[in-house]
């Protein structure tokens, strides 16, 4: 029986293991913080004194998101077969921007007194959103099992999943915390679409040349 060389202690003095907690943990951070928020989010939004929308025109974005996400899981899934875990992981990401980009769009223009346009927006953004939450949980599996291989991969999962885990759960505490402030919903996403460039950034200097072995 083969045993890896991974500790737990030799996995925590590799930069990969940081690298891919940050970056995965936000991704994971975006997914959360997103969808817990959406709706506060959306009802916070007003124009001339008066909330733009209401909780009824709201759920059926919210019904969208999660059907699509559903597929979305798929895509992210041939995606990684396709061209790789990081690679896919980096497109995600600019699809994560994309949505977030276009939903603080959205927010600004409904606030301007253009519902019509604002809701176009929103729902433009519903895609993207959805395929971002489709892929977050599934990265991590694919790019440990690619770095540390079929015999590493064990200790290498159970050192990741926990670390990429509690940065994923600061996403509800910084929408929370940031959109019942003065400052808004609509700043707390804007803090995310920064972190989610930071998340790319990290990703691109991951290394995810195999080091663990498969036979």
């Amino acid at each position: 029986m083969k045993h890896s060389p991974w500790t737990t202690s030799k996995l925590l003095h590799t930069s990969t293991v940081w690298k891919m907690v940050v970056s995965l943990g936000v991704m994971e951070l975006l997914s959360l913080g997103i969808m817990t928020n959406f709706m506060p989010r959306m009802l916070q939004i007003v124009s001339d004194g008066a909330p733009v929308y209401t909780q009824a025109e709201v759920i059926p974005m919210l019904a969208i998101a999660g059907l699509v996400a559903c597929v979305g899981s798929v895509l992210c899934g041939l995606l990684d077969a396709k061209v790789g875990p990081k690679k896919a992981i980096i497109i995600t990401y600019f699809i994560a921007i994309i949505s977030l980009v276009l939903n603080i769009s959205a927010g600004m223009v409904a606030e301007g007194g253009n519902k019509g346009l604002a809701t176009g927006l929103f729902f433009a953004s519903l895609p993207f959103l959805a395929i971002m939450l489709g892929g977050a949980a599934n990265y991590l599996v694919s790019l440990a099992n690619t770095i540390w291989g079929r015999y590493g991969f064990p200790a290498a999962y159970r050192v990741l999943k926990p670390l990429v885990a509690v940065v994923g759960a600061i996403g509800i505490t910084i929408c929370g915390g940031v959109g019942n402030s003065p400052a808004g919903y609509g700043m707390a996403y804007t803090i995310l679409a920064v972190l989610a460039v930071i998340g790319t950034i990290v990703m691109f200097t991951v290394d995810d040349t195999q080091v663990g072995r498969n036979l």
